[in-house]
């Protein structure tokens, strides 16, 4: 009698096309998730930018956004105020600062437009709406790696902000 002592060759080429097909979906996957979270953090960045632009117009000039990063937490959001030359951050009832995190797999490069602001501050004029300071564009790419600065080149989307009127959209 016989005995199979191995696999045949049908078996093995059958358990490589599952393998490849699971690897193809995973890599979709991937793609798909680091898409949303570019998608997160650009829609975040908008309606951030529209509620400071309601909010200098109709009650505090000083109010601005603080686009900060941090080498282990990559990108986060801190509200305050702006007298143009000292930024003063909002706290909570238990003193702790009030920030909004970002993805950290993303990085956030920004193109000065007139009025742009190196120091990572955005605030609106309350006289007509446009930006005192901030105006440029936000664009998004991912980070190549946790351990890394540089990003992938993969562009994953931008946020404008104009400076003449202060709108903002999502490109």
């Amino acid at each position: 009698m016989n005995k199979n002592k191995g696999y045949s060759l049908v078996e093995l080429i059958i358990s490589m096309a599952i393998m490849a097909t699971l690897a193809t979906v995973s890599f979709v996957t991937i793609g798909i998730l680091n898409n949303a979270r570019a998608k997160d953090v650009s829609s975040k960045l908008d309606t951030q930018l529209h509620s400071l632009w309601v909010t200098t117009n109709s009650t505090s000039p000083d109010r601005c956004i603080k686009l900060d990063e941090n080498d282990d937490d990559g990108y986060f959001l801190q509200y305050g105020t702006y007298d143009g030359t000292t930024f003063v951050s909002d706290v909570d009832s238990n003193g702790d600062e009030i920030v909004e995190k970002l993805n950290n797999r993303i990085v956030i490069e920004y193109v000065v437009e007139g009025a742009g602001s190196t120091d990572g501050i955005i605030q609106f004029k309350k006289a007509d709406g446009s930006v005192k300071s901030g105006a440029g564009t936000y664009n998004i790419y991912l980070r190549a790696s946790d351990n890394n600065e540089d990003y992938s080149g993969r562009l994953m989307a931008s946020v404008i902000l104009k400076e003449s009127t202060g709108s903002h959209y999502i490109k």
